[in-house]
């Protein structure tokens, strides 16, 4: 962690040993009475505060100094519903890369079980958190679920200049390339673990989505997403 976040300014007033971001201050920070940590308020800001040792609590006197954070990209990733170990990843590096909005949905290759996992319903906001906090920002992306590729389709809207994009290993008209990253706004479809099938394609196609290739390898789903909006961004 390069900062803490708290949900609200309240938060910080008493921070018990026991919450996991004390036992990470205790553990990496070592703080003596008075060092200064930088510490945010969810989508609000960072400041610098001065932390104090209490028999069984921190707590953080905020200073002026506050620091300027990224604002979220422009960029809005709608990703297959996949394991919850690869989404943990996907989870935490789409706040820590400050991607605007990421949906996830169910489709046709995907294994049905997945979704039930608690981490698309409960669990999913502290990956988010832990990536703002690597990333030292408080910004988090905006999470959404949809039922499948269509539902989600069919719900959006195209901006104006928008540039769509969805990687594919087998259909791809072009690859994707750094310089795309200039237009205002960037939506990204990626597939299933095992990618897209007909249908899909041919919906992302009716859609206006360009398929588009990551190179020669094959890789997995957040190594595929990392690598997408780190040529994006």
């Amino acid at each position: 962690m390069n900062c803490i976040l708290f949900r609200n300014k309240e938060e910080f007033l008493h921070l018990d040993f026991k919450d996991a971001r004390a036992t990470h201050i205790k553990k990496y920070l070592k703080p003596k009475d008075g060092d200064e940590i930088f510490v945010g308020i969810i989508n609000e800001k960072i400041s610098k505060a001065k932390i104090f040792i209490k028999e069984s609590f921190y707590f953080f006197e905020l200073l002026e100094t506050q620091i300027k954070t990224p604002a979220l990209k422009n960029i809005e990733v709608a990703i297959a519903i996949t394991r919850p170990q690869i989404a943990q990843s996907i989870l935490f590096e789409a706040a820590c890369l400050g991607v605007k909005k990421l949906t996830f949905y169910a489709a046709e290759k995907s294994d049905a079980s997945y979704a039930q996992s608690s981490l698309y319903t409960e669990d999913y906001k502290k990956y988010l958190i832990q990536g703002a906090e690597q990333a030292c920002t408080c910004f988090i992306p905006e999470i959404e679920i949809a039922k499948d590729l269509e539902s989600y389709l069919k719900t959006r809207e195209t901006k104006k200049d928008e540039l769509l994009f969805a990687p594919d290993n087998y259909e791809y008209e072009s690859f994707l390339k750094e310089s795309e990253k200039t237009a205002k706004k960037i939506s990204l479809i990626l597939g299933a673990e095992r990618g897209f099938n007909a249908k899909e394609r041919d919906l992302l196609r009716e859609h206006n989505f360009k398929l588009v290739s990551l190179g020669d390898r094959v890789l997995r789903t957040d190594t595929a997403f990392i690598f997408s909006i780190a040529l994006l961004s």
